[in-house]
C-alpha cells in the first residue's frame, strides 16, 4: 500500500510554524459495501501494519445504520482506478454517472469520463427521450429546492403565505 508516509504530512503544517507536537496525521479510507450507495469515511485501525479495515468499517456502518451487511464486499475506489459504464460513482457531495460505453477514471481530485471509444462524434438536435427525462425532473427538483428555501427564510406575505415566487 503506498501512502504518503506521516513524516511527509508533517512537513506542510511544520513549514508554516506548526509544532511538530501538535500535528497528528491519520489515515482514513472512504469505503462501503458492495451494492449500497452510502461510503463510509474509516479510520485506519491502530498499528503501523494493521491495513484491515473491515472490521472498522462494519463497525461504523453499524453505529450509523444500525446494522451490517456482512455477506457483502467492502469497496474503495483507489486513484487510477477505471470504472465501466453502466455504473454510479458517488461521493460526500456528488454523484457521477457513467453511461453504457463510457468509462471514467478516478483521479486525486477529479473524475475523467471518456464517451464511447473516445473519438468526438458529431453534435446533432436529435433528443435522447431518457435523458431529457432525467434532467427535467433534476431540474425540477432543484427548483423545489428552491421554492422551499424562499418560503422558509421569506419574511413577505407574497412568497410566505401564498407562495407567489414571480
Amino acid at each position: 500500500m503506498s501512502l504518503m508516509p506521516p513524516k511527509r504530512c508533517h512537513e506542510g503544517p511544520g513549514k508554516q510554524g506548526f509544532e511538530q507536537n501538535l500535528i497528528d496525521c491519520k489515515i482514513y479510507f472512504k469505503l462501503r459495501y458492495n451494492g449500497t450507495d452510502c461510503a463510509l469515511m474509516t479510520l485506519k485501525p491502530e498499528g503501523e501494519n494493521n491495513w484491515d479495515f473491515s472490521n472498522a468499517f462494519a463497525e461504523n456502518y453499524k453505529c450509523e445504520f444500525g446494522f451490517h451487511l456482512p455477506d457483502r464486499d467492502i469497496i474503495k475506489l483507489p486513484v487510477g482506478t477505471t470504472v465501466s459504464g453502466p455504473a454510479i460513482t458517488m461521493d460526500g457531495n456528488s454523484a457521477i454517472l457513467i453511461q453504457q460505453f463510457s468509462a471514467s477514471l478516478i483521479a486525486s481530485s477529479t473524475v475523467v469520463i471518456t464517451i464511447g471509444d473516445g473519438h468526438k462524434g458529431q453534435v446533432t438536435t436529435e433528443m435522447d427521450l431518457a435523458m431529457l427525462a432525467v434532467f427535467g425532473s433534476r431540474f425540477m427538483l432543484i427548483a423545489e429546492q428552491m421554492g422551499r428555501t424562499l418560503q422558509k427564510t421569506a419574511i413577505g406575505a407574497n412568497i410566505k403565505e401564498r407562495l407567489d415566487f414571480s
